[in-house]
């Protein structure tokens, strides 16, 4: 009788870029990319990562939202979580890529949990600090910053009296949930 060969199965990684620049990227995020055989982008801009990665990953195939820009956003994220298993299954390492935080500006903790709920081996490698770069490119409203702000999740927020004053600057976390729960329009 034969020993059966397991297939080894891929490993999932959440990888964030810069905000919206993928040279603020960190080496681990390009590490991940390189040790990848395919990488997601669901982003409308996926032609600005094809320099950058031709550039520290040549080898990686990128499968960006030309693939599936037809789809609604629901279905969409259904073929991207279908599509990211099967490489997995097949033994490929996968990277899906997003900008910032992939765990909060982007669908990266729905495909974290997915891959992670049957048993593929996942990780998260952050982008460089997501709330540094953003309070970097908003210098220019240093005066209304200068006086404090409120960092904290955006369902707070919306809980009555738990917000901040009235005209106080905040920095809004895990804006997804909100936006995924029908509640933007209540800020």
């Amino acid at each position: 009788m034969g020993v059966r060969r397991v297939k080894p199965r891929g490993r999932l990684v959440v990888c964030g870029l810069g905000i919206d620049r993928p040279q603020d990227t960190t080496l681990g995020t390009i590490q991940a990319l390189k040790d990848s055989q395919t990488a997601f982008y669901i982003h409308g801009d996926g032609h600005s990562l094809k320099p950058f990665l031709s550039a520290f990953c040549p080898d990686i195939r990128l499968l960006a939202s030309a693939a599936f820009d037809a789809l609604s956003e629901s279905k969409k994220l259904d073929f991207i979580l279908a599509s990211i298993c099967t490489e997995l299954g097949e033994g490929n390492n996968v990277a899906y890529v997003t900008y910032g935080h992939p765990l909060i500006f982007s669908e990266g903790e729905a495909v974290f949990k997915h891959c992670r709920s049957r048993g593929f081996e996942c990780r998260v490698v952050a982008a460089p600090s997501s709330v540094d770069s953003i309070l970097a490119e908003v210098s220019d409203i240093e005066d209304a910053l200068s006086s404090g702000y409120l960092s904290c999740l955006a369902e707070t927020i919306l809980r009555p009296r738990a917000g901040p004053r009235k005209g106080a600057a905040a920095v809004l976390l895990c804006l997804d949930r909100v936006v995924r729960g029908g509640r933007f329009g209540d800020f």
